[in-house]
């Protein structure tokens, strides 16, 4: 251990070994939290300030808000962070769209992309860790929003144009899906806000953790340094939601109605060898209503197996995409690509603005001796942005019919059809339900072992992530180890 941390291998802190870039990561962040928390001081508006600028608001966008909705707006704009957390239909994207509208109401700041220039940049900042996450965010609230990686201009590996030496620009940024957010990113993103930014911090606690390390989110609630305020309220659009509904119960680890038929979920009972045949039926179903199949996504937790991704991608891509003389199609490794494919991007690409995650459709495939390049070339079409795969880029694409869970994260589906089987058994835990089911947006079809969902529901020993960096925060900031400052809808 002293050779290696001679060698610079290791980092040692006490009873702690780190892997250098994430000790410096972690460290990165509690300095970046310190700095924003005091660079810039608690807004002093009054309250009668505040109510005419939410008066204002509610007026010109004809709605009216909840009184936890107004507390989420009010405490955003008082404090130079804040943590914004709960689950579906808890109106957590009509309170980001509140605080963007007063903040600017109580500013006297345009939002109007066009009254801005290089030279005066927009001064509220959207963001979130996906694409999909991202156009969820510009669609909800109708101003611009961007990945993180495009923000910070990530060019690939270590390399951004924005850090600590030469910051972003803005008065105030929110973050969506902070869940999804690793402890590189988090770090990267912190260090590049200048001091005087406002930051709201969003996300939804009870959500699977990144895929890279740490668990930022939860280690920012927990440390207590920053105010918390939890949206716990469902409000009426959404009480109608039996997924919401269904949601919340597996959330407090009870299903009260999990086989129940009801007008938007339904259950079907399998075995796990008939699983890939029963998705096929329900995504047919779906497609005989007028569903595309963009608009269907199964999402399942392992690869392999019958009951896995790749064998019901395999069937699905029959079903959907099925071969023909009309129809190009382009082998590569054990994939078949055909023009009208639903496929995923599997890791960032920063030159053509496309990341790990992104789904789009095969709209062209060329034969090598069509392309300048020589070489077989597919094009994909990701929301209207076109990026061009050399056969040798082909690695970075699977089909997407079927993706898993963690894929599917930031993103919403009109229809999720969800196998679960004991054969899952390693995977089934109840953030990994959650998650899948509140990607759902209009139907969502459950086909499986009722036991194995009751079992994944009560498993609730989520797999805690070795961090100290809510410890090292409460450090910094001089606060006792008495766990979170939460301001729920009740307080």
């Amino acid at each position: 251990m002293d050779q290696l941390e001679d060698d610079g291998k290791i980092v040692r802190e006490g009873n702690d070994v780190y892997l250098p870039e994430l000790y410096y990561a972690e460290k990165g962040i509690v300095t970046s939290i310190q700095r924003l928390t005091e660079g810039s001081e608690e807004e002093e508006y009054s309250e009668a300030e505040f109510m005419e600028a939410l008066g204002k608001v509610e007026d010109r966008l004809s709605m009216q808000y909840a009184d936890s909705q107004q507390k989420a707006i009010r405490q955003a704009i008082r404090s130079p962070l804040m943590v914004l957390t709960g689950g579906p239909g808890t109106g957590k994207t009509t309170v980001i769209h509140g605080i963007v509208e007063v903040y600017a109401e109580l500013n006297s700041l345009s939002l109007e992309v066009k009254d801005y220039d290089s030279e005066h940049p927009y001064p509220i900042l959207l963001v979130a860790p996906t694409g999909r996450a991202a156009k969820r965010m510009k669609e909800s609230t109708g101003l611009p929003a961007v990945t993180i990686h495009r923000l910070l201009g990530w060019t690939g590996g270590a390399n951004y144009a924005h850090d600590q030496d030469d910051p972003v620009e803005g008065k105030l940024i929110i973050v969506d899906e902070m869940s999804m957010v690793d402890i590189w990113l988090a770090n990267q993103l912190l260090k590049s806000l200048p001091d005087d930014m406002k930051m709201v911090i969003v996300g939804d606690e009870d959500q699977l953790p990144s895929v890279g390390p740490g668990q930022v989110l939860a280690d920012l609630i927990q440390s207590g340094v920053i105010p918390v305020v939890r949206l716990t309220d469902i409000f009426r659009q959404a009480k109608g939601s039996s997924i919401i509904e269904l949601a919340h119960q597996i959330k407090e680890g009870q299903l009260k109605d999990l086989t129940a038929k009801r007008d938007d979920r339904r259950f079907f009972h399998c075995h796990q060898a008939q699983v890939t045949e029963a998705v096929c039926q329900i995504a047919k179903g779906a497609e005989k209503k007028g569903y595309q199949p963009k608009d269907i996504q199964v999402l399942a937790p392992i690869y392999r197996g019958n009951a896995g991704i790749e064998k019901l991608n395999e069937r699905l891509q029959e079903l959907f995409n099925p071969p023909s003389d009309q129809k190009r199609g382009l082998t590569f490794g054990d994939h078949i690509f055909r023009v009208h494919d639903k496929v995923l991007q599997l890791m960032n690409n920063p030159d053509d603005q496309v990341f790990n995650g992104d789904i789009g459709e095969i709209i062209s495939i060329l034969r090598a001796k069509e392309t300048t390049d020589n070489e077989d070339t597919v094009i994909v079409s990701f929301d209207g942005i076109e990026v061009k795969y050399l056969r040798h880029d082909l690695n970075q694409l699977t089909l997407a019919y079927c993706c898993s869970i963690h894929k599917a994260q930031g993103s919403e589906f009109p229809i999720v059809i969800l196998p679960v089987v004991k054969g899952y058994h390693r995977m089934l835990k109840r953030n990994l339900i959650y998650t899948a089911v509140t990607r759902s947006k209009e139907y969502l079809m459950i086909c499986g072992n009722e036991e194995a969902i009751r079992t994944a529901v009560q498993r609730n020993d989520v797999d805690r992530r070795h961090s100290n960096l809510a410890a090292k925060l409460r450090e910094r900031m001089s606060l006792p180890d008495a766990g979170p400052l939460s301001l729920s809808d009740d307080s």
